[in-house]
Formats: structure tokens, sequence, C-alpha cells
């Protein structure tokens, strides 16, 4: 889908690509070979001149262990947006039943007034 004509979408999608991939330490071979495809094209992704297919939006955000929505978001994002998508990247990588027991405590302390 790389001769569609760019958007600004492309290159925030691009960009944010880029910040988690470095965050996690990730080459791009990293990467590339994680979500399935050529190093030029993560290098096109990043750079925010090529735009993708909703498949390789999934594969690129379960190879960054992230949100789509992260990577389609702009960094300037709210504290209370940013602490929700750490949470849903902490629970991702809980067991089913280690996920609905942290959301369990989450709501108890709400409950008892102990989160605002």
């Amino acid at each position: 889908m790389s001769k569609a004509k760019v958007t600004e979408l492309d290159i925030i999608f691009g960009a944010n690509v880029r910040r988690y991939r470095l965050e996690r330490n990730m080459t791009q071979e990293q990467l590339s070979e994680a979500a399935g495809f050529g190093v030029s094209h993560c290098s096109n992704i990043e750079a925010g001149r090529n735009s993708v297919t909703l498949e390789t939006l999934k594969r690129i955000a379960g190879a960054l262990k992230v949100t789509a929505d992260a990577l389609l978001t702009e960094e300037n994002e709210s504290p209370t947006e940013i602490s929700a998508q750490n949470l849903a990247k902490l629970v991702r990588g809980m067991t089913p039943e280690g996920a609905k027991n942290a959301e369990d405590l989450i709501r108890v302390m709400l409950d008892k007034g102990m989160l605002k």
C-alpha cells in the first residue's frame, strides 16, 4: 500500500513506531523479523513514507507490545491517556487470571477512594 499519498497520520505512525522500537532497544531488523516484513519497508514506515494496511498495523503493534491506538496517536497525550496505555501494556503480559485480579484490585481501590 506504499503507493498511496502519504498523510500526517503516516508521519505520526512512523514516528511512534520508531519511538517504541527504540524504547525497546530493538533494531529495524528485529522489528521487521517480528512483524514479518522487510527492513526497507520498516525504514519507510518509520520515515512516514509508507502507509500501512490494518494487518501491518496489527503485526507492528504486536511486535512492539503496544496498542494500535498508541501507534496512531500523537505523543502529546494527557497523563491519563498515557497511564491507561501503560496499564494496558502491563495487562497484556499477564495471564487471564492475573489480568482479572489486577482489574479487581483497581476496582476495589476506586471504590474505597484510594484512587481518584
